[in-house]
C-alpha cells in the first residue's frame, strides 16, 4: 500500500474514533441516544478528512519527486560538461579526443597545457609582394586541471580616455554586474564599465588617476572555478544518483570522419547518460532536448548539449 494512503488512513481513523468517543461520552452523560445519522456524519467526516490528508500528501510529494528529478537532471548536466570541457582541452593538446577514460582522468590530473600567442609580421618582398610571417611563442606551460576548472576574464578598455579609478583591488570578489574601473571618454563624460561574470581579481595593472588609457588596454584579470575543485575525478565516468557499485558509465564515442566534398577530416565526439531518471527521456522522442542528457555529435563536429 502506498505510504500517503497508508497514512492517510490512520489519520481518517483517528478522527473517526476520537469524534466518535467524544459524541459517545456527551451522549451518555446527556441520557441521549446516539442515533444512525451521527454515526454516518462521523464516518463522512472521517473519510473526508483522509482524503484530503492523501491529496495533500499526494501533491507534495509530486513535488518532492519533481525537485529531485530536476536535482539529479542538473548533477548529471554538470558532470556532462565537465567531461565536455576536459575533451575540449584534451582535443587541443593531443589533436584528437579520447574515449579512454583513463586517459582523460589522468590528463586533467597530470597534464599541460601551452599558452600561446600568434603574432604577424608583413614583409614586402623585393618585387614588391607582401608576405606575411606568422610566429607563435609559447608564453606559459599550465596545469590542464586549471584550464580545464578555472575561467579566465580579463577587463580591456572600452575606449580610449583619462583614467579615474578602480572599483575592485587585487584578491577581492568580483560581482557580475558592478562596476569594474571608469574613465573620461573623449566628450568629458565618466563611463564605468561592469564585470561581465562573477570570479576574483587576480591582477590590476598599475594605472593612476588621470592617466591616459587606450582602447583594448588591458587593465585587469579575473577568474572564477567553472567546476568543484574538490569534484573526485575517479568518479569522471560515472552517472550521478546512481550507486557506484552499479558501474553505470556514461556512453562514450570519438572518432574522425570525413565532412564535404573534400573529404576533410574532423573529430567528433558523443557522451550520453544511457541510464536517465527521467523515464520520458527516450531515444525515440524526435525533439532533440527530450533525449537522453548528452552532448555532441556522432555526426556533426559540435560540442553542444541537449540541456543547454
Amino acid at each position: 500500500m502506498n505510504d500517503i494512503l497508508k497514512w492517510s488512513l490512520i489519520v481518517a481513523v483517528a478522527i473517526l474514533a476520537l469524534r466518535f468517543i467524544i459524541a459517545f461520552a456527551r451522549k451518555a452523560t446527556s441520557g441521549k441516544p446516539i442515533t444512525r445519522v451521527m454515526v454516518a456524519t462521523f464516518i463522512f467526516t472521517a473519510i473526508s478528512a483522509g482524503l484530503a490528508t492523501y491529496l495533500v500528501g499526494s501533491i507534495n510529494s509530486t513535488i518532492a519527486e519533481q525537485e529531485l528529478l530536476g536535482d539529479r537532471e542538473k548533477a548529471i548536466s554538470d558532470r556532462l560538461s565537465l567531461i565536455r570541457e576536459a575533451e575540449i582541452v584534451y582535443q587541443e593538446v593531443n589533436g584528437s579526443y579520447t574515449s579512454n577514460w583513463d586517459s582523460l582522468i589522468n590528463f586533467i590530473k597530470n597534464g599541460e597545457y601551452a599558452i600561446i600567442q600568434r603574432t604577424e609580421e608583413i614583409f614586402t618582398l623585393s618585387y614588391g609582394k607582401d608576405s606575411v610571417v606568422v610566429r607563435i611563442d609559447t608564453l606559459d606551460m599550465v596545469p590542464a586541471f586549471d584550464r580545464i576548472f578555472i575561467a579566465n576574464y580579463v577587463e580591456n578598455a572600452i575606449d580610449s580616455g583619462d583614467f579615474v579609478k578602480f572599483y575592485v583591488k587585487k584578491g577581492e570578489p568580483a560581482l557580475k554586474g558592478t562596476k569594474a574601473y571608469s574613465f573620461i571618454n573623449s566628450n568629458g563624460a565618466e563611463v564605468s564599465r561592469d564585470f561581465a561574470n562573477n570570479g576574483t581579481v587576480g591582477s590590476i595593472e598599475k594605472i593612476a588617476l588621470g592617466d591616459k588609457i587606450t582602447k583594448g588596454e588591458l587593465l585587469l584579470s579575473y577568474s572564477e572555478y567553472r567546476f568543484d575543485p574538490e569534484t573526485n575525478l575517479d568518479d569522471l565516468p560515472f552517472v550521478p544518483g546512481y550507486d557506484r557499485a552499479e558501474n553505470k558509465q556514461f556512453d562514450i564515442y570519438t572518432a574522425k570522419i570525413a565532412t564535404g566534398a573534400a573529404g576533410l577530416l574532423v573529430d567528433v565526439i558523443e557522451v550520453k547518460n544511457l541510464f536517465p531518471f527521467d523515464k520520458s527521456r527516450k531515444e525515440s522522442n524526435e525533439i532533440k532536448n527530450r533525449k537522453p542528457l548528452r552532448f555532441g555529435s556522432r555526426t556533426d563536429a559540435t560540442t553542444a548539449g541537449n540541456w543547454e
